[in-house]
């Protein structure tokens, strides 16, 4: 399990590759660790803190740079933010500062280090049975297979964004003691 920022973000983008999305890291400075362009439909932003600890909460500096992805993704690629989209703060922590969860864009979540694992073994299972029941199939064949196969496995990209957008950071705030 790759949990060093660098190969994080290069793994996080080829789990996008793998579910069909233009998927990269874009050059410059505060932008997403990894950013996942279902056509101009549905993008995803994904800052991965992989290397936090379980302990603390998610801060302010951290809510802040993820709010700011999509407009910069938008920016960079001189298109409209799609009308589907969500910025996916990874990390081990499950709570967030309550002025942080304060900040929170309505379009930025939370998800665990454990939950993208778990991603990338389900997407990793499917794909080698994609490669076992389409050895020798036709094009259409293979895509109808193809497809099916994704829809059970829960992947296709509605499902990714479903999967990834349960934990609002603006609903995960520790109370004041």
């Amino acid at each position: 399990e790759e949990r060093s920022a660098a190969g994080y973000e290069a793994s996080l983008s080829a789990l996008g590759l793998l579910l069909g999305a233009n998927a990269y890291k874009p050059a410059g400075k505060g932008r997403a660790d990894s950013v996942w362009l279902f056509g101009s439909d549905l993008w995803l932003t994904l800052e991965a803190k992989s290397e936090a600890w379980n302990d603390g909460l998610v801060s302010m500096d951290d809510v802040r740079q993820t709010n700011t992805q999509m407009t910069s993704l938008a920016k960079d690629t001189n298109t409209a933010v799609a009308a589907q989209k969500a910025s996916i703060l990874i990390t081990p922590k499950r709570l967030a500062d309550p002025d942080a969860a304060d900040i929170a864009d309505d379009h930025v979540f939370l998800v665990s280090v454990d939950d993208i694992s778990e991603l990338a073994g389900t997407v990793l299972e499917v794909w080698t049975e994609i490669r076992s029941q389409t050895h020798g199939l036709e094009k259409e064949e293979a895509e109808r297979v193809t497809g099916r196969l994704l829809h059970a496995a829960g992947v296709l990209p509605e499902m990714i964004y479903r999967r990834l957008t349960l934990t609002p950071v603006a609903a995960t705030a520790v109370e004041h003691a």
